[in-house]
């Protein structure tokens, strides 16, 4: 349901995160467009991906009892329609092409930024190597954060406009 439309659904996110603060965060950044359904391991990510059909899968590479690997592998034995956007605090490069080959949509590293929300919108129509371009591009600059140098000390300083 939304907010304007009680008759439309919000899209389900699974969010497969072992971390706590890790899952509270984005649970800050996505609450308002999506239905989050929480997994706290790889196991419990297949099961609730077969049982509750999400939209779309967050999930992260280090997890216990099953990795992210492990988990979109059995979950792609199931479905490939289904888009899964990896994520790791991690960003090496065989990591990223380990979870390509198993059939992720998407590659984000952590901390992750508010830019998510477009991302799980897009997920279905960008390639990895897009959303890992888009990614770098919004950490070089994020929006509304100007610099210019201090009067005292001639030093950067930011200044956030809202």
């Amino acid at each position: 349901m939304t907010d304007n439309n009680p008759d439309v659904r919000k899209p389900l996110i699974l969010i497969a995160e072992d971390v706590e603060s890790n899952y509270k965060l984005l649970e800050i950044i996505l609450k308002k467009e999506y239905d989050l359904l929480w997994a706290k391991n790889g196991r419990e990510a297949v099961d609730f991906a077969m049982e509750h059909k999400p939209d779309a899968i967050l999930m992260d590479i280090k997890m216990p009892v099953m990795d992210g690997i492990e988990a979109l592998k059995e979950i792609r034995r199931h479905t490939a329609e289904l888009p899964v956007i990896m994520q790791t605090a991690y960003a090496f490069d065989t990591d990223r092409r380990t979870a390509e080959e198993a059939g992720c949509n998407g590659f984000i590293t952590k901390p992750v930024m508010p830019a998510l929300r477009t991302r799980l919108k897009t997920s279905r129509t960008v390639c990895p190597a897009c959303f890992y371009k888009a990614q770098r591009r919004f950490r070089r600059r994020p929006a509304g954060i100007k610099r210019r140098p201090s009067d005292a000390d001639k030093t950067r300083k930011h200044e956030i406009n809202l």
